[in-house]
């Protein structure tokens, strides 16, 4: 069974032109280098390397930039000012989760889980813990810098909704509250911010998800009300309205 990653369902619940053409809603640049950072100095600080946080992210942050430009192939100029941006989003995003207040206890892992038909496989970026109490935080990334997208991303619902038992039963007990940090940048490599726990997720978005999920395996197009794009060859399709 095949995999879908988190990009492909996102573009395919937005735009049926857009996942049909291959043209799928990924992350900027900077973010994936800072996502990328991040992830690698979760790593080091579970296996107690993380001496020098300092020394550490810039290290982190300069092999993220090689690795991810090996796709981008920015010039030297344009990956020093990423690497200037990417520095203040980091320091910004570690005021939000410091290292003194939260302890990585998993890095960067993917999930799968089952959507109705769909197999999808969700990123986590890692679960941390607070020091002075039992709260577990997932942390994770989401490509689109908007408060709506962030409170009703879709992977990002599933994330919390299907591994809190699993954190709570492994990371912690049965009492323990989950909650979720999701992180985005904009066009102008602002961070945007949007948290909350298990307490606000419902059972009810899962039977549209499942719809939706079983629709892409099938190789149905999800409908866009109203499609604007009357040149596109899906646009009868997907368009139920008439003229």
């Amino acid at each position: 069974m095949r995999h879908i990653k988190e990009e492909e369902f996102r573009t395919f619940l937005q735009c049926a032109k857009r996942y049909q053409e291959g043209d799928l809603h990924q992350a900027r640049f900077n973010l994936r280098v800072a996502r990328r950072t991040i992830e690698s100095l979760f790593v080091k600080s579970i296996r107690n390397e993380l001496k020098d946080p300092g020394r550490a992210l810039q290290g982190a942050l300069l092999r993220s930039l090689t690795v991810c430009n090996r796709e981008e192939g920015l010039l030297e100029p344009q990956l020093e000012e990423s690497h200037r941006q990417c520095t203040l989003w980091i320091s910004e995003f570690l005021e939000y989760l410091p290292f003194s207040r939260y302890v990585p206890v998993a890095g960067p892992f993917p999930s799968v889980v089952q959507v109705g038909k769909m197999a999808l496989q969700l990123e986590f970026s890692g679960i941390l813990k607070m020091r002075e109490n039992k709260t577990l935080h997932l942390v994770t990334f989401t490509p689109r810098a908007d408060r709506h997208f962030l409170l009703n991303d879709p992977p990002t619902y599933l994330k919390i909704k299907l591994m809190d038992p699993i954190t709570r039963s492994k990371y912690g007990s049965g009492n323990t509250k989950t909650r979720i940090h999701i992180f985005s940048m904009d066009k102008h490599n602002k961070i945007y911010y949007q948290g909350y726990d298990n307490r606000r997720v419902s059972n009810e978005p899962m039977k549209h998800l499942k719809a939706a999920g079983s629709l892409l395996v099938n190789g149905y197009a999800m409908p866009t009300l109203p499609c604007p794009q009357k040149t596109c060859k899906l646009y009868r399709r997907c368009n139920v309205l008439k003229d």
